[in-house]
């Protein structure tokens, strides 16, 4: 599923994506959410049954020798985790049409062997899927109940719309980011710094040229947040660095048709 935005980011982009897990989430409320543990060994995707709803903190370990990444999906009325696998594969290599039934409802970015990622978000009752997109190996989960809890408050805030982001109280080091969807299409944002003496519209040029920017335009560490369709929210453990990055989402409108980057969907932000 969705093969061709990971195939596009690593091709256009060159990048790593890495994100740093903190396990001691908790709501604003101070409740704890509930935890939903996922893991991907290059040949299966494991995790849990079900999870109560609500505030759910969401873990990814990547066991795998390459970088990977669990994207959850939720599945309205009676269609198995098979029709919803095609349907997004054809969403996201062949431009087609994702029908109504799928939600993106977040997950993780793609993460280094070995390594972890942690979000915090809302979970409503229904069907799941937890899906690798290089790889198509998912797993079926049920969220039950609407549970409680809030999400973390944040001072850093990533905002996405059609078809920009808005960004504010980015600082630099570990930290705990809001990534909000406001707008109508799904979006996810990956965050690339740019490096000293460049800038933001080389990135742009860069981006829609067949040669994707090169090695002088943006160092190699970057980060992301999952695909979350509009309405939704995570609060994402990022790792940041200072100085100017460039905000990039790579997925298309759910009528299909070209990832947003082609659309000026890259925004400028700012790391204190």
């Amino acid at each position: 599923m969705l093969r061709s935005v990971a195939v596009l980011t690593s091709l256009v982009l060159s990048f790593s994506i890495v994100a740093c897990g903190d396990d001691d989430d908790a709501g604003s409320d101070g409740s704890e959410p509930a935890v939903a543990s996922f893991e991907f060994s290059g040949t299966e995707m494991t995790g849990p049954s079900s999870v109560e709803g609500g505030a759910v903190q969401v873990e990814f370990t990547n066991s795998t020798d390459d970088d990977a990444g669990v994207t959850l999906i939720r599945v309205d009325g009676d269609h198995s985790a098979e029709e919803a696998r095609k349907a997004g594969q054809a969403w996201g290599d062949g431009g087609k049409p994702l029908p109504e039934w799928i939600t993106f409802e977040g997950g993780s970015g793609s993460v280094h062997p070995g390594e972890s990622f942690t979000a915090v978000q809302e979970l409503s009752a229904g069907n799941y899927l937890g899906i690798d997109i290089d790889s198509n190996n998912f797993t079926e989960f049920e969220v039950t109940g609407d549970g409680d809890g809030e999400l973390p408050s944040t001072d850093g805030q990533i905002d996405a719309v059609e078809y920009r982001f808005d960004s504010s109280g980015l600082k630099a080091g570990n930290q705990q980011v809001t990534f909000t969807n406001k707008g109508k299409e799904p979006h996810f944002a990956l965050a690339a710094p740019i490096k000293p003496g460049h800038t933001i519209e080389e990135v742009r040029k860069a981006v829609k040229s067949d040669s994707g920017p090169s090695a002088p335009i943006i160092e190699s560490k970057t980060v992301s947040t999952g695909i979350l369709d509009g309405g939704r929210s995570q609060v994402v453990d990022l790792e940041l660095q200072k100085g100017d990055y460039a905000l990039v989402c790579f997925v298309g409108d759910r009528e299909g048709g070209p990832p947003h980057a082609f659309k000026g969907m890259i925004s400028e932000a700012v790391v204190e």
